[in-house]
C-alpha cells in the first residue's frame, strides 16, 4: 500500500477529524503540518495539492483528497475497519446519521462560537461580540439536548452502537474545539460522559497531541 501523507493544522478540527480516524483504523501515515500563520496553504506548491487552500489534504500515491468527509470516506474504502463499518448496513445507518448530523447542526455552531470567544479576540486582537457569542452558546444548547435526546442510546460512550466508530470521532473532534472556548458541558450529562470518556482513548491522544501543545502554549490560561 502507498504511502498516506496528512496535510493539516493542529488548530484545524477538519484535520484533526481526518488524523482521529487514521490512528482509530490502524492505517500507518505521515503528518505535515501545514503553516497557516505564515501562509503556507495559499503557496503554489500547496495550492497545487488543495486549489482551495485549506486543510486537509490526503496524498495516497497519486491520488490526492480534500474536504475532510471524502478524506474520511476515501479511507474508509482504503481500509475497513470497524469504524466505519460497511459490512454491517444498520449499523452503518446509525453512524452515517449521527455523522451528518453532527457535522451539519453543532459543527459549525461550535465554529462560530470559538472563533468569536477565541480565534478573534486572541489571534486578531478582535473585542468580543458579547451578543454574538450568548445567541450562538443558546443555539449550541439547544442542539445538545436535542442529540441528548436522540443519541447514546447503547452505551454513555458512544454516540451510536457500542464501538468507537466515525460518529464519535467526529463528536469527539468537535468537542475538543470546543474545549478552546471552556464551553460549560455540565448541563449535558450524557454528552459530558462522552468527552469525558473520548478523552482517554488512545487514538484520540494520538491525534490531539500536537492541538493540546498549541492550546497550552497561545491560549490564556
Amino acid at each position: 500500500m502507498s504511502q498516506i501523507v496528512l496535510h493539516g493544522n493542529p488548530l484545524s478540527q477538519h484535520g484533526r477529524i481526518v488524523e482521529f480516524f487514521l490512528h482509530a483504523a490502524g492505517i500507518a501515515f505521515e503528518g505535515k503540518t501545514v503553516d497557516i500563520p505564515a501562509g503556507a496553504h495559499k503557496s503554489p506548491e500547496y495550492l497545487a495539492l488543495n486549489p482551495s487552500g485549506q486543510v486537509p489534504t490526503l496524498q495516497h500515491g497519486s491520488t490526492i483528497v480534500y474536504e475532510s468527509g471524502a478524506c474520511l470516506r476515501y479511507l474508509a474504502h482504503v481500509h475497513p475497519s470497524t469504524v466505519y463499518p460497511i459490512g454491517d448496513l444498520p449499523l452503518l445507518a446509525l453512524v452515517e446519521t449521527a455523522y451528518e448530523h453532527i457535522r451539519q447542526k453543532p459543527w459549525d455552531t461550535v465554529s462560530g462560537i470559538v472563533g468569536t470567544k477565541v480565534i478573534m479576540p486572541v489571534f486578531y486582537k478582535q473585542a468580543l461580540d458579547e451578543e454574538k457569542l450568548a445567541a450562538l452558546s443558546k443555539k449550541l444548547a439547544t442542539q445538545f439536548e436535542h442529540m441528548e435526546a436522540h443519541f447514546f442510546k447503547h452505551s454513555s460512550h458512544h454516540v451510536v452502537g457500542q464501538q468507537l466508530t466515525l460518529a464519535d470521532i467526529a463528536l469527539g473532534s468537535m468537542l475538543s474545539q470546543l474545549s478552546m472556548a471552556k464551553f460549560d458541558l455540565t448541563p449535558f450529562s450524557k454528552i459530558k460522559a462522552f468527552w469525558d470518556n473520548i478523552q482517554t482513548v488512545e487514538s484520540y491522544k494520538k491525534s490531539h497531541a500536537a492541538f493540546d501543545a498549541v492550546c497550552a502554549a497561545v491560549l490564556p490560561k
